[in-house]
């Protein structure tokens, strides 16, 4: 099974940047951390270094 996306709901707490980490170890670029805030979720994705991706980029890449 291929997936293009993989959308963590609360990928910035404590439990879901552990599960965005390694899963942008093994899916760099494909990975996206998501929650209540927008911001935080792309302030997360900006520190991962390409592992996870920002939130927003779902919503332009069309």
């Amino acid at each position: 099974m291929s997936k293009d996306r993989i959308v963590v709901v609360g990928g910035y707490g404590h439990v879901g940047a552990t599960i965005c980490k390694n899963l942008g170890n093994a899916y760099p670029g494909r990975v996206y951390a998501a929650g209540r805030s927008l911001e935080k979720a792309e302030a997360f994705s900006e520190k991962q270094m390409g592992r996870c991706c920002r939130l927003s980029s779902i919503f332009t890449s069309r």
